[in-house]
């Protein structure tokens, strides 16, 4: 992972933060398929089976922007602050579902990216 992280100080206790990075994401999957047939009545067990385990390095990017207030107090030995952030998160190549097919052994549609994104809002108390 490697990434930038600012906190930029406006006074009065308010700042501006925002975050960037960039992580490489390693998945193992393992997927299994067993399909039973009937026969002229009788159920025939085992009539496809198959499994595969695949492995991948994906690219994961993700950026947020956010404001936060804080003060101290006690004679500075207490703190309190208040945060809300924005957050996007962006992995490629990571929605595997019904993208692979057992009995090709390959993929049968390109995986799709996938986005995560929204607020976070947090408080937070140091002594």
């Amino acid at each position: 992972r490697a990434g930038l992280v600012t906190f930029w100080n406006l006074g009065y206790g308010l700042s501006l933060t925002g975050d960037i990075a960039i992580n490489i994401l390693f998945t193992s999957y393992k997927l299994r398929y067993r399909a039973d047939s009937e026969n002229g009545g009788v159920l025939t067990t085992n009539a496809f089976n198959a499994s595969t385990k695949n492995r991948f390095l994906r690219p994961w990017a993700e950026m947020g922007l956010g404001m936060s207030w804080g003060t101290y107090f006690q004679k500075e030995r207490l703190h309190f602050s208040l945060s809300a952030e924005y957050e996007f998160h962006a992995l490629w190549n990571e929605n595997m579902i019904a993208a692979y097919d057992l009995r090709l052994g390959n993929f049968i549609v390109k995986p799709n990216d996938l986005y995560i994104h929204g607020a976070t809002f947090a408080a937070r108390f140091d002594f």
